[in-house]
């Protein structure tokens, strides 16, 4: 298929759905269309609010809103976690951004979701085309499974994304409330993780997560490589459309998602509270 996926409301809010259920929090508590997650601090976005929603029909906007925010902040101050508010053209309601900033929330990590179509598959399978070209030397493991060498997987990411060895727990229980089809790719080269990513399929959708490559083994292909070979696996089960967020600050990556066909759809970022004395 040709062009980019259309980016509408409706689109926006079924790929933030994705999202949630690509990267599952431990726990989760609804509150009159709000998603309050929790997963022990790790990530930003398993351990924030997702106002997806508008409340309940009769509901006082004004006094609604500020409510709502209070008992955010106490649900989360009790887990000794500051309150994160993760805000998208979506947001519910239009207005929480501002009042946010109004109470001292500051904004951080702005991303950009980004999207492309898959082609479709041909008879190559798993190895993209050009692979030994792209990422010479490099060893392959692509599995659907974390019981088998997802082990192996976890290791490599927290070595590559330079995350302390004690995360890896927290890290597998997310993955394990992944209920749809998924896969894992690690490259090694020089028996070091150099390069990894993950696929999600929901519906036709794939969201591709962990693309991340080790500093050393920077201008090799391997982050290239690690994504071609997540679209490829959903291009073999039909999936055409991938997307993908990435943080507006990263420059190389932004352009390596470019190049390989991928446009912005929309953009999100975080309010966080301040903590006392702290200046936004």
């Amino acid at each position: 298929m040709e062009g980019q996926p259309t980016t509408n409301d409706a689109t926006i809010r079924m790929l933030e759905e994705f999202s949630l259920n690509a990267w599952p929090a431990l726990q989760q508590l609804h509150l009159n269309g709000w998603l309050l997650r929790f997963a022990d601090g790790f990530s930003r976005r398993a351990n924030s609010v997702q106002p997806l929603y508008p409340a309940a029909a009769g509901s006082d906007p004004e006094t609604e809103i500020e409510t709502k925010i209070e008992l955010c902040e106490g649900v989360y101050a009790a887990r000794g976690l500051r309150p994160i508010f993760r805000i998208t053209p979506v947001a519910q309601p239009g207005a929480l951004d501002s009042v946010l900033a109004s109470r001292g929330y500051r904004r951080e990590g702005e991303s950009i979701v980004l999207t492309r179509r898959l082609q479709t598959p041909d008879d190559r399978g798993l190895q993209p085309s050009g692979f030994d070209d792209e990422a010479p030397g490099a060893n392959v493991m692509l599995c659907e499974s974390l019981l088998r060498e997802g082990e192996e997987w976890l290791k490599g990411v927290t070595e590559i994304r330079e995350r302390p060895a004690k995360s890896i727990a927290v890290f597998r229980n997310i993955l394990s409330g992944v209920l749809t089809r998924s896969c894992y790719v690690l490259l090694q080269s020089e028996e070091r993780a150099a390069a990894c990513a993950m696929g999600v399929l929901q519906q036709n959708w794939v969201g591709i997560l962990e693309v991340a490559r080790g500093a050393e083994f920077r201008g090799r292909g391997y982050g290239r490589a690690a994504l071609n070979l997540v679209e490829d696996w959903a291009a073999a089960y039909g999936t055409s459309g991938a997307y993908l967020a990435c943080e507006a600050t990263n420059r190389p990556a932004l352009q390596m998602y470019h190049d390989a066909g991928y446009a912005e759809a929309y953009r999100y970022w975080y309010r966080v509270r301040l903590a006392p004395g702290e200046r936004a």
